[in-house]
C-alpha cells in the first residue's frame, strides 16, 4: 500500500483526535471527548425515515441545486451578497469536505498559505496535497498580518474557525485596513 501513497501523503501521521480515540477505546471506564458520539439514541421519526427511504430504494444522490438557490436568497437577503446560485455555492458533507473543496478550487502549486495557529488538523496535510506552502502564524500577530497584506496586496485571506476572544474587534480593524489599502479578504 505505502508504494501507492503521494510523497505528501507517507508524510502524514495519526490525527490527535485519532491517537486520543485509541487511547480511551484502549482503557477502562474511559470518556471519549476527542469525537462527539451522542450520549442518546436516534429519534425514532429519523431512523423510521431512514428505513423508509432504504424500502423504498430511494438512494440516488439528491441534486443541491434548490437548496444552492435558497443560500443565494439567504446570502442577498441578510448580507446583501449577489451570490450565483450556480457557480458559487458548494453544498458539502461537513467543514472539512468544504475546506478541501475550497483549498482545491483556489490554491496553485507553492502558494504559500498563512494558518493561524491554533488551527484544526486537517488543514497543513490538505493544504499540502494541494501543492500549497503551509505558513504558521499566531492569531494574535495582526501586525504580521496586516504587514503581509500591504507586501501582498493580490493576496486573499480565507477566515475559517477562528474562536478567540477580542477577534471580531480584531478582525474589524483589520477589515478597515484592508479597505484602506484595497486589499481584498474572503
Amino acid at each position: 500500500m505505502d508504494k501507492k501513497l503521494s510523497s505528501v501523503a507517507k508524510t502524514f501521521t495519526p490525527s490527535t483526535i485519532q491517537e486520543l480515540s485509541h487511547l480511551a477505546q484502549s482503557c477502562q471506564d474511559t470518556i471519549n471527548l476527542a469525537e462527539g458520539f451522542p450520549d442518546f439514541p436516534a429519534p425514532s421519526h429519523i431512523k423510521d425515515a431512514a428505513v423508509s427511504a432504504i424500502n423504498s430504494d430511494f438512494n440516488q444522490y439528491r441534486h443541491v441545486q434548490g437548496l444552492c438557490d435558497h443560500l443565494a436568497r439567504i446570502m442577498k437577503e441578510m448580507h446583501g451578497l449577489d451570490v450565483d446560485p450556480a457557480t458559487d455555492v458548494a453544498v458539502c458533507c461537513g467543514q472539512t469536505e468544504a475546506f478541501a473543496a475550497a483549498v482545491f478550487a483556489v490554491i496553485d502549486p507553492g502558494d504559500e498559505i498563512v494558518l493561524f495557529d491554533p488551527s484544526y488538523e486537517t488543514y497543513e496535510g490538505c493544504i499540502r496535497m494541494a501543492g500549497g506552502i503551509p505558513v504558521s502564524l499566531s492569531v494574535v500577530n495582526w501586525r504580521a498580518i496586516i504587514c503581509c497584506l500591504i507586501l501582498n496586496p493580490g493576496l486573499a485571506l480565507l477566515f475559517v474557525n477562528i474562536h478567540v476572544k477580542g477577534f471580531k474587534s480584531t478582525a474589524k480593524m483589520l477589515a478597515e485596513k484592508m479597505v484602506l489599502t484595497g486589499i481584498r479578504g474572503t
